[in-house]
């Protein structure tokens, strides 16, 4: 049977929230970011390193960044990813172009990255399901 991924970045209440969440089988990878805890571009880094077990690195980068998220062999043995972004008005609250910066990479970049790209781009690469949930 042919199965169609799409991934998207989906805003929702912190109702709908619980329910998807109880609803999101075993084997995803979930990570929960606190948009009140993250006010720099550094601080997004430094959250999204620590909660994807990327690498170590040097400095944070979007180039890093972007290659590990499109990376995550580390986490192979799960069948999709869930990024939820909590307090989302306070995220980057005082850096709007930087926020933006963070949806629209998740946009472009990952999502259609996991969505289908993979398979171009990873020998026995597998496209799965990422979803991004925003909720204030």
């Amino acid at each position: 049977m042919f199965n169609v991924i799409k991934n998207a970045i989906h805003y929702v209440s912190f109702e709908e929230l619980q329910t998807i969440k109880a609803k999101t089988p075993d084997g995803f990878y979930v990570v929960e970011l606190d948009g009140s805890q993250i006010q720099t571009e550094q601080e997004y880094f430094s959250y999204a390193w620590k909660a994807f077990n990327f690498p170590p690195m040097p400095r944070h980068s979007w180039n890093g960044y972007d290659d590990w998220i499109r990376d995550l062999t580390w986490l192979n043995d799960k069948v999709g990813f869930v990024v939820i972004f909590l307090n989302f008005t306070k995220f980057l609250k005082n850096a709007p172009e930087t926020k933006k910066e963070v949806i629209d990479d998740f946009n472009e970049i990952v999502l259609p990255f996991w969505e289908h790209e993979v398979e171009e781009c990873v020998v026995g690469g597998t496209p799965k399901p990422f979803n991004v949930y925003i909720v204030d």
